[in-house]
């Protein structure tokens, strides 16, 4: 068995801190879309460059 670690990611300091120390995957919402009521979450182009950082860092 092995295990993941998701991490969510409502700001992108967060996000930035969730990759630099080994998170496997990241969880990120849109503007119009999350669970989290009060995260900051991200709109598309931003949504982008982070999945474009994640392909780089093979995470």
């Amino acid at each position: 068995m092995v295990m993941e670690l998701l991490a969510p990611a409502g700001s992108y300091d967060v996000f930035k801190i969730a990759i630099n120390l080994g998170a496997d995957a990241v969880y990120l919402a849109g503007q119009n879309f999350g669970a989290r009521a009060y995260a900051e979450n991200f709109n598309t182009e931003e949504i982008k460059k982070k999945r474009r950082i994640c392909s780089f860092k093979q995470c």
